[in-house]
């Protein structure tokens, strides 16, 4: 690749003086690199990089996004772009549950799927939560959701120091003190104070996913905090990804409204868009999606719409609890699909398989990708 012009373009890129057809060049030229040519840009180009192309996709992908870049400044799309949108249907309603997809993969270790398993911590003291139940209710006392009790609040503390923590392969439903309900997904830590409840603001942190319902007060908003992102709401449903491994933070909103905000930005979505703060809090880009696409984990399923190979193994690697390595040229084709998550781990990948764009094999609890 000439790798100065593309170093001069991004330079040009990011500061918002791009025209269309050096735009287009930068997507084409980023589409042709390989692990070489990688190795000799920074981590800021690289982000950059892959930003670019993050929201090119995107746009190519759902027409009708929008893009909010307070940086960057977004002028087209190369035709290149479209190449690497090609879409591999995958048929799981109808042929999975009829048994017509082969056993492409002749595997005798069934990893099995995660569960209903998450660790209650108060003021420092921990207990593991049943795997029997699906939820614990979190108030004066704490109980499960089916009534059932638990010895874990101290009466002469006065503030307590709560956090629901997720393992990988894990999976738990928390209702606060208010009312609010919150759903999280594998390798996922929700902390807050017991007594936020009287207080004029209801403030919890997350790190990893998830799914929240939250209980209407007009006094007294409820506030996520996630890695430098902060979102304000008064009542509604939303879903928050801040997985650490992940381009950037996505907030998508289901009903009512919130506000995203971070340290120079705020705005505010309307059901159905998801807003994507990346790594650097400074570029934030809105766009319309699937609500259904990105709550199917809470739902217990994968849903997948022209994802990339890379995106979905992050997902298979988290509820399953396994590494995942990547042996050489990794395909560019796209995935569309639908599996249950209670499904084990073969049966996702012969899944897969039977596009012919992708190959798996298991070593214990380590998959290797291959194309």
């Amino acid at each position: 690749m000439q790798e100065e012009q593309f170093r001069v373009l991004l330079e040009k890129y990011m500061q918002g003086k791009c025209n269309e057809e050096e735009i287009a060049w930068l997507e084409f030229a980023y589409l042709n690199w390989n692990e070489t040519d990688k190795q000799k840009f920074s981590e800021e180009e690289l982000r950059t990089a892959q930003n670019l192309m993050w929201l090119a996709v995107n746009a190519e992908t759902r027409p009708e996004a929008k893009v909010i870049k307070p940086r960057l400044r977004y002028v087209g799309i190369a035709a290149a772009v479209a190449a690497i949108t090609l879409s591999i249907w995958l048929y799981t309603s109808y042929h999975y549950n009829s048994g017509k997809y082969p056993a492409t993969a002749n595997r005798i270790n069934k990893i099995t799927p995660g569960k209903n398993t998450a660790t209650l911590s108060i003021n420092g003291r921990s207990v593991q939560l049943s795997e029997a139940k699906k939820g614990v209710i979190i108030g004066n006392e704490v109980t499960y959701n089916d009534g059932t009790s638990l010895t874990m609040i101290n009466n002469k503390d006065s503030v307590r120091n709560i956090a629901v923590t997720t393992p990988r392969g894990g999976t738990y439903q928390i209702v606060l003190q208010e009312g609010t309900k919150v759903w999280l997904n594998s390798d996922t830590k929700l902390e807050f104070l017991s007594s936020y409840r009287n207080e004029s603001q209801r403030i919890v942190k997350l790190e990893g996913e998830g799914y929240f319902e939250v209980a209407k007060d007009k006094n007294r908003p409820f506030i996520v905090e996630s890695s430098g992102q902060r979102i304000k709401v008064l009542g509604t449903h939303f879903n928050v990804n801040s997985y650490k491994d992940e381009a950037g933070i996505k907030t998508t909103l289901l009903e009512g409204s919130v506000i995203v905000s971070v340290p120079k930005y705020t705005l505010q979505l309307k059901p159905g868009e998801q807003a994507i703060v990346f790594g650097n809090k400074k570029d934030i880009a809105v766009r319309l999606v699937d609500t259904e696409e990105v709550v199917a984990w809470k739902n217990g399923y994968f849903r997948f719409y022209k994802e990339d190979i890379e995106s979905i193994m992050k997902k298979v690697a988290r509820w399953y609890d396994v590494s995942v390595e990547f042996k050489g040229e990794i395909t560019t084709e796209k995935f569309n699909g639908t599996s249950s998550r209670t499904k084990n781990i073969n049966e996702i990948l012969e899944m897969l398989e039977t596009t012919n764009a992708v190959h798996f094999k298991i070593e214990g609890r380590r998959v290797m990708v291959m194309k």
